[in-house]
């Protein structure tokens, strides 16, 4: 083929590629659905009765014994406790009717405040606030397995303010956590005048264990009101979707008319964030932080758990939370919202988000290619090269 030709061949491409419409992806809506009370005692594997009691973070096991049921499973703060509870829920998101299954032990207490499960089953994660430390246990068979490698900047956490959320992504690789409210070594706690600063922390599957791959500053809104004892403002819980798009809870108690507790649901984008890892403080540090924007504000006191749940019948997906009853004012209930929007899992070879795998995504995929665009490392092994190609054409005759 003569250069001419060639020259020829790639204009064609790059005017296919430009010419396609990139379809925007869908912006997330949350909307409050309900909140039901929850039973207050529960018996373990082994007979024993306990009482219910911190309800700090959820995790959605699938659907229940019972058609249309489903299934989740909560973590109790400062206990080896775990309770499995069966709900449902009707096509908008409201609670129909929810039931304790079972209670579970775990080997030894510590300060679990959230958890998640491996997609697929196998395993199980629980972020220990005290330690801090991220511990992995099998699932079902709750066999211990061992504590995630944690960079050693985060034994600076303040007591009380360690890590406090965790979620895993869709293909079960990556883990996400983060302390609730600033280390000692990165800056002040939260006023009603100004945020605290935290870390999230990002573990990665590595096939011989996690390690850590980065870590990203995240500044949390100030307190709702004024000081009150126990007063605090900062993250609590960390969603991150199908679609790769990623959920931050905050909870904040203050004193205010509206209410003591205030919870603000944003959407977070780490992409454009600094790596902080190298960084021994924040503290007047320069920095990109994460990116966030509001999606639902509310006051359903203490919620401090929350995970997705199941595709509801008017559309979108579930959000299951759980309130903490660790103060006067809370007690323990099931929580739903529904949220809408960019939340499955992309078509790998839709590169025109239309919908379908079709011959413009191959025009697109070949001038990103071409052009050593990052968005064609189809491998994700960091360079654009022929296995990329072969990775993409496979996925298209897979079809969407």
């Amino acid at each position: 083929m003569t250069r001419v030709k060639r020259a020829t061949c790639m204009a064609v491409v790059c005017a296919v590629a430009t010419a396609a419409p990139m379809v925007r992806a869908q912006p997330l809506m949350v909307e409050f659905r309900s909140s039901v009370p929850l039973g207050t005692s529960a018996m373990d594997q082994y007979g024993a009765v306990f009482t219910v009691t911190g309800l700090s973070g959820i995790a959605y096991l699938g659907p229940g014994e019972v058609p249309g049921a489903h299934r989740a499973l909560a973590v109790m703060d400062n206990s080896n406790r775990l309770v499995e509870y069966e709900f449902a829920i009707d096509a908008t998101g409201m609670i129909v009717s929810v039931s304790t299954v079972r209670g579970i032990s775990v080997g030894e207490s510590a300060d679990f405040e959230d958890l998640a499960l491996v997609p697929g089953g196998g395993g199980l994660y629980l972020c220990d606030e005290d330690g801090p430390g991220v511990r992995a246990v099998a699932w079902p068979g709750l066999t211990p397995l061992g504590a995630l490698p944690i960079p050693a900047v985060f034994a600076s956490r303040r007591a009380n303010f360690g890590f406090e959320a965790l979620t895993i992504s869709g293909d079960g690789r990556d883990l996400w956590t983060a302390n609730e409210e600033a280390l000692a070594v990165d800056g002040p706690l939260s006023t009603p005048a100004a945020g605290t600063v935290v870390r999230l922390l990002r573990l990665r599957d590595e096939g011989a264990g996690h390690v850590a791959v980065g870590q990203h500053a995240y500044a949390c809104e100030p307190m709702h009101g004024a000081v009150i004892s126990g007063a605090r403002s900062g993250l609590v819980a960390l969603v991150v979707l199908p679609s790769g798009r990623m959920l931050a809870l905050e909870r904040s108690l203050a004193f205010s008319f509206g209410g003591l507790f205030r919870s603000r649901l944003f959407e977070i984008e780490a992409g454009g964030a600094t790596d902080v890892s190298a960084l021994a403080s924040l503290d007047g540090a320069s920095y990109a932080p994460v990116m966030k924007g509001l999606l639902w504000s509310g006051n359903v006191n203490n919620l401090e758990g929350l995970c997705l749940g199941p595709a509801l019948g008017a559309g979108g997906r579930a959000l299951i939370g759980v309130v903490d009853d660790g103060d006067p004012l809370s007690s323990n209930a099931l929580v739903t919202l529904r949220i809408t929007g960019d939340i499955e899992a992309p078509c790998a070879a839709d590169f025109s988000g239309n919908g379908a795998a079709d011959v413009p995504d191959i025009f697109i995929f070949l001038a990103l290619w071409f052009a050593d665009d990052a968005r064609a490392d189809f491998d994700g092994s960091g360079a654009r090269d022929v296995s990329d190609i072969f990775g993409f054409l496979a996925a298209w005759f897979a079809g969407c």
